[in-house]
């Protein structure tokens, strides 16, 4: 390192502690308190959950999770400990962002010299001092970002070596990007396009040799294809990938392409001017390609990719800055639906795309004048930044700035309305628990809360009625399925409270609270309670396995109680003793819907079926498993099937009306809608949100 290199990295260390220096003084916030502090992986170092688990229950990033049980075993449960290491990664990224600059220049063939460094002290400057990256280093959670990205630069820059001094597939530099891959893969599962990105260096590389540089990639796609189906898998059985519907009408391909089409402007008007940045967006996108603002995101893609290659050659920095951006934005362009759409986190790696084609053209001509509008434009984004860290100093302040940012956010009402409801504050959360009906429909959050202000005040049956109204609502919200638990428990109602504790064991929603954890210790509690009672009529079945009756009813007291499987192999027996009865096919079915073998329970359904036509529930649910298991036409006709037989049943055409949506019908998905609403008033409450976002 010569002296100007070492100014450089001086100016650079300035640069960070002094905008991101605040970032010390702020708590646990946001997700921090439920995916990371307390977490006994973390707390107790358990190497091999980090590694053959998932350390936070949600995600498998072993790297992320070993620097968190680091901080654990150095600092405790301070936040300023994970705070500064989340500050030194990001220290480490600057440096990493300014080598792969010199190896892009290099590489463009630019030589070594005053020119490369001042490019790449440009583009690390304002790497450091970009306010969309606040998120990834002011949250403590957010150091999965901060580390993939360390990765994915340094793997950029030693292949982009590789490149230059045409070595064989066994240097050091490939195997470097290779390590640099695998340790991305392993922090966050974003990381997966770094191939595609190399893939963008072979296409400007002048040297020849393209087929050669292909197949030695292929180490590299082979080791993305395998994180990407442990990521699949993991995201689905999380249900961070819902395997049911996650957004309206968002299982239509075009639909998602619609919405892909615009992302990218949201990020490069975020990048550009970096005001107004929320932890959240509230932003909604045209969902039909012929709306003004899609067709404007249409034509400006294809602009702005015709010019890149059009000019590759006299700009070889637009190509592979707008490349680099494209191309690592790709998985969060909502084609596995993100929760949240955007954030400022999703950014991170393409905003190098972005910096560096500004860096590169400020010093390629009138370098002067263009490192100090570069500089300028530094200070500004460093003030933005510094003010920005200060949003996340704790959740109020966190919660009460993105309830500005995103007015219409209903999660910021109603965590900032859980945070006023500790602090005793009901006045101002139930207004704001009130104010999120404007924007979903019988918010279920309103009566939840109600209920644990009756809880508080000693008022089981006034708690329970708050609780069923907002069970009646949605009937897989995990919060409200634990409560109800808890308050039948309390008030000795253990048939069910065992029932709701179940639920939230199979309910498909994310358990950011170990609300599954909490249940399974109830379970097993009040389990107890029911032993002699299951001894004797274990007894009873053993002492007389003939008795097809006495197993049935311990069939049905252990499907009560949530002991699935010996119930299934009751139900399972009496049919291999000759018993052919509807009932039993069709609870057989239900176990198995309920351990999600939708396979088994379509088979069990249809069973039941053949000698039952008439009834209603067993169409129902058969329509809701072959719906699962995609067999969209089967679901249909069991939906229909299930209204001619029951024009009273209301359940057939809500569920009717969710397939049309997840398969991308909207009229067809408003048509029954609107027929739920009008024909059966108990669901209304269910179905105005999907109604309010469908009109």
């Amino acid at each position: 390192m010569n002296k100007r290199q070492a100014l450089y990295v001086l100016l650079l260390t300035a640069a960070v502690l002094a905008v991101f220096g605040n970032t010390l003084l702020n708590g646990f916030v946001y997700d921090d308190a439920v995916l990371t502090v307390g977490n006994r992986v973390y707390t107790e170092f358990m190497l091999e959950r980090m590694f053959f688990s998932l350390g936070n229950g949600l995600e498998y990033l072993p790297l992320r999770d070993l620097t968190f049980a680091i901080d654990f075993a150095v600092w405790g449960e301070r936040a300023f400990g994970f705070h500064l290491t989340n500050l030194l990664i990001y220290l480490a990224n600057v440096f990493a962002v300014y080598y792969l600059t010199v190896q892009l220049c290099l590489f463009r063939g630019a030589k070594e010299g005053r020119g490369v460094d001042a490019t790449a002290f440009v583009a690390a400057l304002l790497f450091a001092v970009h306010p969309v990256h606040s998120e990834a280093v002011a949250w403590v959670t957010g150091r999965n970002v901060l580390l993939s990205g360390l990765f994915f630069f340094l793997g950029s820059a030693f292949y982009l070596a590789y490149l230059r001094r045409d070595r064989g597939c066994f240097s050091g530099q490939h195997l470097g990007a290779f390590i640099c891959f695998l340790c991305a893969l392993l922090s966050k599962a974003t990381s997966i396009t770094l191939p595609l990105v190399f893939l963008l260096f072979v296409a400007f590389d002048r040297k020849g040799k393209r087929l050669t540089r292909l197949l030695q990639l292929l180490p590299f796609f082979a080791l993305a294809l395998v994180f990407f189906v442990l990521f699949r898998e993991v995201a689905t059985a999380t249900n961070v990938i819902s395997q049911r519907l996650t957004g309206l009408g968002s299982s239509s391909i075009l639909v998602k392409a619609v919405t892909a089409l615009q992302i990218p402007f949201f990020y490069l008007w975020k990048l550009a001017v970096p005001v107004g940045l929320s932890p959240e967006y509230d932003v909604e996108f045209a969902g039909a390609l012929l709306e003004p603002w899609a067709l404007m995101a249409l034509g400006a893609l294809v602009a702005l990719t015709s010019a890149a290659v059009v000019l590759r050659n006299k700009y070889p920095e637009m190509l592979l800055g707008f490349g680099w951006f494209m191309v690592t934005l790709i998985p969060v362009l909502n084609f596995f639906t993100t929760n949240p759409a955007v954030a400022d986190r999703y950014a991170y790696l393409p905003s190098f795309g972005f910096i560096y084609l500004i860096a590169a053209w400020s010093c390629r001509h009138r370098r002067r004048a263009g490192i100090i509008l570069a500089l300028t434009l530094s200070g500004f984004w460093s003030l933005l930044a510094v003010n920005h860290n200060a949003v996340w100093r704790a959740d109020k302040t966190f919660w009460e700035y993105t309830l500005k940012a995103s007015p219409r956010l209903v999660k910021a009402y109603t965590s900032l309305g859980a945070i006023y409801f500790d602090e005793g504050d009901y006045a101002r959360a139930f207004s704001l628990l009130a104010k999120s009906e404007e924007f979903v429909p019988a918010s279920d959050y309103y009566d939840l809360f109600q209920g644990y202000r009756f809880m508080k005040q000693g008022d089981l049956p006034a708690a329970i009625n708050a609780f069923r109204k907002a069970y009646a609502r949605k009937e897989e919200f995990i919060d409200v399925l634990y409560a109800l638990g808890n308050a039948y428990e309390q008030s000795g109602a253990y048939d069910q409270a065992i029932e709701m504790y179940n639920k939230v064991l199979i309910v498909e929603e994310q358990d950011f609270k170990g609300f599954r954890q909490s249940s399974r210790l109830a379970l097993q509690r009040l389990l107890k309670r029911y032993e002699p009672e299951l001894a004797v009529m274990r007894e009873k079945v053993a002492g007389n396995a003939g008795d097809l009756n006495a197993r049935g009813e311990l069939a049905v007291r252990l499907d009560s109680l949530g002991l699935y499987d010996e119930a299934l192999n009751n139900y399972l027996a009496m049919e291999r003793q000759g018993l052919k009865s509807w009932q039993v096919f069709f609870n057989t079915a239900n176990i198995y819907k309920k351990l999600k073998n939708y396979k088994d329970a379509a088979r069990y359904y249809e069973k039941s079926r053949a000698l039952n036509p008439d009834y209603a529930d067993t169409l129902n649910n058969l329509g809701f498993v072959y719906k699962r298991m995609k067999a969209y036409d089967r679901a249909q006709e069991a939906f229909e099937q299930a209204m001619v037989k029951n024009s009273r049943y209301a359940y057939a055409p809500f569920n009717l009306a969710l397939l049309y949506m997840e398969t991308g019908d909207r009229q067809n998905a408003l048509r029954y809608f609107r027929y739920t609403q009008d024909r059966f008033p108990e669901l209304r409450p269910m179905v105005a949100p999907y109604l309010k976002k469908l009109q």
